[in-house]
Protein backbone atom coordinates (compact mmCIF):
# COMPACT_ATOMS: atom_id res chain seq x y z
CA UNK A 1 0.00 0.00 0.00
CA UNK A 2 1.01 3.58 -0.44
CA UNK A 3 1.52 4.53 3.30
CA UNK A 4 -0.02 3.74 6.20
CA UNK A 5 -2.98 6.67 7.69
CA UNK A 6 -4.31 7.37 10.56
CA UNK A 7 -7.62 9.32 11.82
CA UNK A 8 -5.84 12.84 11.76
CA UNK A 9 -4.44 12.18 8.00
CA UNK A 10 -8.13 11.41 7.06
CA UNK A 11 -9.44 14.04 8.84
CA UNK A 12 -6.23 16.09 7.22
CA UNK A 13 -7.32 15.25 3.94
CA UNK A 14 -11.21 15.52 3.85
CA UNK A 15 -10.48 18.94 5.49
CA UNK A 16 -7.71 20.09 2.79
CA UNK A 17 -7.99 17.78 -0.62
CA UNK A 18 -8.44 20.49 -2.73
CA UNK A 19 -5.37 22.48 -1.59
CA UNK A 20 -2.96 19.27 -1.19
CA UNK A 21 -3.89 18.24 -4.94
CA UNK A 22 -3.77 21.62 -6.12
CA UNK A 23 -0.17 21.97 -4.07
CA UNK A 24 1.57 18.74 -5.74
CA UNK A 25 -0.03 19.81 -8.93
CA UNK A 26 2.26 23.03 -8.74
CA UNK A 27 4.90 21.78 -7.29
CA UNK A 28 5.14 19.38 -10.18
CA UNK A 29 5.13 21.77 -12.65
CA UNK A 30 7.70 23.57 -11.11
CA UNK A 31 10.30 20.63 -10.73
CA UNK A 32 9.48 19.67 -14.54
CA UNK A 33 10.47 23.37 -15.70
CA UNK A 34 13.13 23.64 -13.49
CA UNK A 35 16.42 22.32 -15.12
CA UNK A 36 18.83 25.15 -15.86
CA UNK A 37 21.18 23.88 -18.26
CA UNK A 38 23.22 26.94 -17.96
CA UNK A 39 23.25 27.21 -14.11
CA UNK A 40 24.20 23.36 -13.99
CA UNK A 41 27.58 24.53 -16.55
CA UNK A 42 28.08 26.83 -14.53
CA UNK A 43 27.96 25.20 -11.40
CA UNK A 44 30.37 23.11 -12.53
CA UNK A 45 32.34 25.23 -13.82
CA UNK A 46 33.05 27.04 -10.56
CA UNK A 47 36.70 25.56 -9.55
CA UNK A 48 38.13 26.55 -12.97
CA UNK A 49 37.17 29.32 -13.88
CA UNK A 50 38.31 31.21 -10.90
CA UNK A 51 41.71 29.38 -10.81
CA UNK A 52 43.66 30.96 -13.28
CA UNK A 53 47.39 29.57 -12.74
CA UNK A 54 46.32 26.14 -13.65
CA UNK A 55 49.31 23.41 -13.59
CA UNK A 56 46.88 21.52 -16.53
CA UNK A 57 45.91 22.32 -19.54
CA UNK A 58 42.89 23.55 -20.70
CA UNK A 59 41.69 20.76 -22.26
CA UNK A 60 41.78 18.55 -19.54
CA UNK A 61 40.42 21.34 -17.96
CA UNK A 62 37.27 21.37 -20.04
CA UNK A 63 36.73 17.55 -19.24
CA UNK A 64 36.65 18.22 -15.51
CA UNK A 65 33.71 20.73 -15.83
CA UNK A 66 32.15 17.99 -18.77
CA UNK A 67 32.75 15.00 -16.31
CA UNK A 68 31.28 17.48 -13.08
CA UNK A 69 28.52 18.56 -15.60
CA UNK A 70 27.48 15.21 -16.12
CA UNK A 71 27.84 14.29 -12.57
CA UNK A 72 25.41 17.20 -11.65
CA UNK A 73 22.88 16.50 -14.43
CA UNK A 74 22.43 12.67 -13.19
CA UNK A 75 22.23 13.78 -9.58
CA UNK A 76 19.99 16.24 -10.45
CA UNK A 77 17.63 13.49 -12.42
CA UNK A 78 17.90 11.21 -9.37
CA UNK A 79 16.51 14.16 -7.02
CA UNK A 80 13.80 15.22 -9.42
CA UNK A 81 12.82 11.18 -9.57
CA UNK A 82 12.23 10.67 -6.30
CA UNK A 83 10.59 14.15 -5.32
CA UNK A 84 8.19 13.03 -8.40
CA UNK A 85 7.45 9.82 -6.93
CA UNK A 86 6.85 11.42 -3.32
CA UNK A 87 4.38 13.76 -4.90
CA UNK A 88 2.32 11.23 -7.03
CA UNK A 89 2.64 8.53 -4.12
CA UNK A 90 0.96 11.73 -2.18
CA UNK A 91 -1.56 12.18 -4.49
CA UNK A 92 -2.53 8.68 -5.18
CA UNK A 93 -3.44 8.28 -1.11
CA UNK A 94 -5.15 11.45 -1.44
CA UNK A 95 -7.14 10.01 -4.37
CA UNK A 96 -7.77 6.67 -2.55
CA UNK A 97 -8.98 8.32 1.02
CA UNK A 98 -11.35 9.95 -1.42
CA UNK A 99 -12.50 7.16 -3.51
CA UNK A 100 -13.07 5.75 0.23
CA UNK A 101 -15.48 8.73 1.10
CA UNK A 102 -17.29 8.69 -1.61
CA UNK A 103 -18.24 4.95 -1.00
CA UNK A 104 -19.64 5.16 2.73
CA UNK A 105 -23.22 5.26 3.31
CA UNK A 106 -24.93 8.80 2.36
CA UNK A 107 -25.65 9.57 6.56
CA UNK A 108 -21.50 8.63 7.13
CA UNK A 109 -20.69 11.07 4.38
CA UNK A 110 -23.29 13.55 5.23
CA UNK A 111 -21.96 13.85 9.06
CA UNK A 112 -18.29 14.09 8.02
CA UNK A 113 -18.84 16.23 5.38
CA UNK A 114 -20.80 18.78 7.64
CA UNK A 115 -18.03 18.28 10.67
CA UNK A 116 -14.97 18.37 8.29
CA UNK A 117 -15.77 19.69 4.96
CA UNK A 118 -18.41 22.70 4.37
CA UNK A 119 -18.10 23.58 8.20
CA UNK A 120 -15.77 23.87 11.41
CA UNK A 121 -16.25 20.76 13.60
CA UNK A 122 -18.36 23.00 16.25
CA UNK A 123 -20.49 24.17 13.90
CA UNK A 124 -20.82 20.85 12.10
CA UNK A 125 -22.01 19.17 15.20
CA UNK A 126 -24.28 21.75 16.01
CA UNK A 127 -26.10 21.18 12.96
CA UNK A 128 -25.80 17.76 13.06
CA UNK A 129 -27.64 17.70 16.19
CA UNK A 130 -30.56 20.65 15.34
CA UNK A 131 -31.52 19.00 11.59
CA UNK A 132 -31.51 15.51 12.82
CA UNK A 133 -32.56 15.91 16.38
CA UNK A 134 -29.60 12.88 17.22
CA UNK A 135 -27.55 13.42 20.48
CA UNK A 136 -23.64 13.88 20.39
CA UNK A 137 -22.71 10.51 21.21
CA UNK A 138 -25.07 9.63 18.22
CA UNK A 139 -23.24 11.73 15.75
CA UNK A 140 -19.81 10.85 17.19
CA UNK A 141 -20.37 7.08 16.61
CA UNK A 142 -21.02 7.91 12.96
CA UNK A 143 -18.33 10.18 12.47
CA UNK A 144 -16.03 6.81 14.02
CA UNK A 145 -17.55 4.07 11.79
CA UNK A 146 -17.27 6.27 8.92
CA UNK A 147 -13.57 6.69 9.46
CA UNK A 148 -12.86 3.16 10.64
CA UNK A 149 -14.65 2.30 6.89
CA UNK A 150 -12.23 4.65 5.41
CA UNK A 151 -9.25 3.11 6.62
CA UNK A 152 -10.40 -0.91 6.05
CA UNK A 153 -11.41 -0.08 2.60
CA UNK A 154 -7.85 2.09 1.88
CA UNK A 155 -6.37 -1.00 3.41
CA UNK A 156 -7.96 -3.36 1.19
CA UNK A 157 -6.93 -5.26 -1.35
CA UNK A 158 -9.05 -3.75 -3.94
CA UNK A 159 -8.33 -0.82 -6.77
CA UNK A 160 -9.69 2.87 -6.40
CA UNK A 161 -12.44 1.84 -9.20
CA UNK A 162 -12.81 -1.58 -7.68
CA UNK A 163 -13.63 0.35 -4.10
CA UNK A 164 -16.19 3.39 -6.08
CA UNK A 165 -18.22 -0.11 -7.26
CA UNK A 166 -18.54 -2.08 -3.87
CA UNK A 167 -20.68 -1.12 -0.83
CA UNK A 168 -19.95 -2.33 2.57
CA UNK A 169 -21.34 -5.55 2.26
CA UNK A 170 -18.44 -6.26 -0.85
CA UNK A 171 -21.29 -6.41 -3.58
CA UNK A 172 -21.44 -4.79 -6.36
CA UNK A 173 -22.93 -1.71 -6.74
CA UNK A 174 -24.25 -1.21 -10.03
CA UNK A 175 -24.46 -4.44 -11.63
Amino acid sequence: MLRTINEEYIIDVLKNHEFQLKKNQDETKKILSGEDEAGLIRAASIGHSESFNSRTNELHDLDDVYRKYKKLTHDWELSVKEKIRALLEEQETINRILACYNSLSINERYVLEQLYIKNSYKEGMAKLMNENDKSRSTILRIRKNAVDNIREMYNSKFTNLEIYGIDKNKNQKYR
